[in-house]
């Protein structure tokens, strides 16, 4: 094959089936708002993406046998998904036009759809995205299909402003247009600042406001009063501020009232930008009717606090930090610039430390976009970041003062591990159930591990912890402390903070062996040396808790000098009271004959022993 026939054939299929995608998503959203309508609209975008590549290879002068073959596959998939398309609107047509006068009938028609072509929409998308993976001439799918994205002026350009969000965008869409919910839903989208939540509600209204008989999009700031508030949506949505209501003695009545005047009978959709608290939204719900019409209100806030009260049309989505994969790709494709071999590392560390916040790594890539791309001069704009505490210094002191003991010490233990350390959901759930204390006791005094994930899905939810990386099933893999948030977070429960002994030295409730840590401390130096005298041993640990181990090099060495220095600790009636020893990643570890056997017997004390 030595074209792809000319671009013709491109352009006849994009349209036509875009505008079928297009028409089926709004009927089905429209009247039911089952799943299949969202899954069409991903099903829509991921086409857009592919059409995008294939212009971009129909306008290359001599695409390679690679390319070329791709995309002959990429067109029998689109060939297929045509014929699937026409199917669908054919059988729906069909039993449309069998039931028009019987309108439980024409219900029960969406759901047959839904039942009959949702797996083989769902099909169709997993088979674009095995396409994109085995694109064979980028490894970044996302980066040339905003490339030729600006050469056809930016036409799918929204969809770059909602990555990682992908899901949340589909849940309120379709809570956004299901008349399942004829009620006014309230809809809250929670996060802390520079979480993404202005681009995602931004986003889904500039894609489906048209849907309602009147919309309007009001920000509001930190001070405004209840009066001003209603005053500015006022203006928006009837288009006059009203100055004449102004000095009543009753103005915020006065303005209620008008704006239930003007909705009312309107399916209406209201924005409200960055609310401050929940008490700014109690004193003006009242001026939004809730006539059954399917009217919505969206509301952007940081206040982690809000009531959850389905029975009353409110709903929650919380923002999570984006994973390590979803800000690399952001960074990317905010970055107007190639990232070159040498430029990577610097630039993953830039991203790392931007903690998984949209707004901080487009400002990052936007900034770095400008600057001479250098080692040097990326790796200066890598320490400032470094010194700045960013929006975390607020977030910080409700970790301190608001979070309970119990998610405040969960949250303590992150410090255990080194900075940019991806840490396994597993391996830190086990710890914390090894550990005990961490959590009160369920029933029968056992801690369970659901407990735990528990504590751990709250923390991520607070956006105290970032998901770094996510399974198939969409459940956490790994995650890690904020670099910013870790370093304002209290230093007194920190690793070797415990009361000091007679001696003067520290007692290690925690012994923690950093041995890569750029900043060497007494434990490694009294674990990976073999001149500690008995009397320093002792002092320091001889009720330790817990001994965790991050020592990766390999060879012999790590397992025979920690193997040393717990025989030596051992020899000076230390550890006694060990209950957790975590050796994960530590290659072959010369324990001690008896505890080797003692891990073996005592599996509830060696949950952590995995890798060992």
């Amino acid at each position: 094959m030595a074209s792809l026939e000319g671009g013709s054939w491109l352009g006849a299929y994009l349209g036509e089936l875009t505008a079928n995608l297009g028409e089926l998503t709004a009927i089905l959203n429209e009247r039911c708002g089952l799943q299949l309508g969202g899954r069409l609209r991903s099903l829509e975008i991921k086409l857009s993406r592919m059409f995008d590549v294939l212009y971009l290879i129909d306008s290359m002068k001599r695409p390679n046998e690679a390319l070329l073959d791709w995309a002959t596959e990429a067109k029998e998939v689109v060939c297929s998904i045509e014929v699937l398309m026409d199917d669908l609107m054919s059988k729906r047509a069909r039993r449309i036009g069998a039931n028009l006068l019987n309108r439980p009938a024409l219900y029960f028609t969406d759901i047959f759809l839904e039942f009959q072509f949702k797996p083989k929409v769902n099909f169709y998308v997993l088979r674009i995205e095995d396409l994109a993976r085995k694109l064979p001439f980028i490894d970044d799918y996302n980066n040339i299909a905003s490339n030729s994205m600006a050469q056809r002026g930016n036409q799918y350009s929204e969809e770059t402003v909602v990555i990682g969000f992908e899901e949340h965008v589909n849940e309120i869409t379709e809570r956004l247009l299901s008349l399942n919910e004829p009620r006014r839903c309230v809809i809250f989208i929670v996060g802390m600042e520079g979480s993404g939540k202005t681009f995602l509600a931004k986003s889904i209204y500039d894609n489906n406001a048209a849907h309602f008989h009147t919309y309007a999009w009001v920000s509001i700031s930190q001070e405004r009063s209840a009066e001003d508030i209603l005053q500015d949506i006022m203006e928006n949505v009837i288009g006059s501020d009203h100055q004449e209501l102004k000095g009543k003695q009753n103005l915020k009545e006065e303005l209620k009232q008008l704006l239930q005047n003007f909705l009312r009978e309107k399916r209406y959709l209201i924005v409200l930008d960055k609310i401050p608290m929940s008490g700014v939204w109690d004193d003006l719900k009242d001026a939004f009717p809730d006539q059954s019409n399917g009217s919505r209100i969206m509301i952007t806030t940081r206040d982690m606090d809000l009531p959850l009260d389905a029975d009353s049309g409110i709903f929650h989505y919380k923002m999570q930090l984006l994973s390590t994969d979803e800000s690399w790709t952001l960074f990317k494709n905010t970055l107007r610039m190639d990232i070159t071999q040498e430029l990577e590392e610097v630039g993953r560390k830039i991203v790392i430390c931007c903690s998984g916040l949209p707004l901080t790594i487009k400002k990052m890539g936007e900034l770095l976009s400008d600057k001479e791309a250098s080692e040097e001069e990326w790796t200066r704009v890598l320490n400032e970041l470094k010194g700045g505490p960013g929006p975390w210094s607020e977030i910080s002191n409700k970790v301190l003062w608001e979070s309970t003991l119990e998610l405040t010490r969960c949250l303590q233990y992150f410090l255990l591990f080194p900075e940019e350390f991806e840490i396994p959901a597993r391996r830190l759930i086990r710890l914390w159930v090894a550990e005990g204390y961490l959590l009160r006791p369920q029933r029968d005094d056992q801690i369970s591990e659901n407990k735990a994930e528990s504590s751990l899905m709250e923390l991520i939810d607070l956006n105290f912890v970032q998901v770094t990386k996510k399974k198939q099933n969409g459940k956490v893999r790994s995650c890690r402390l904020p670099v910013a948030l870790r370093r304002l977070l209290s230093f007194e429960r920190q690793v070797n903070t415990a009361s000091k002994s007679s001696s003067g030295l520290k007692k290690k409730v925690w012994v923690v062996d950093h041995y890569n840590s750029t900043e060497p401390s007494e434990t490694s130096n009294h674990i990976h040396g073999d001149n500690t005298d008995k009397a320093t041993l002792q002092a320091s640990y001889e009720k330790s808790l817990s001994f965790l181990s991050f020592d990766a090099r390999e060879g012999s060495q790590p397992g025979e000098e920690i193997g040393n220095f717990l025989d030596r600790c051992i020899s000076c009636r230390c550890f006694l009271w060990l209950r957790v020893l975590d050796l994960e990643r530590v290659f072959r570890p010369q324990l001690p004959k008896w505890m080797t056997n003692f891990c073996k017997i005592n599996v509830s004390y060696s949950n952590c022993f995995e890798g060992s």
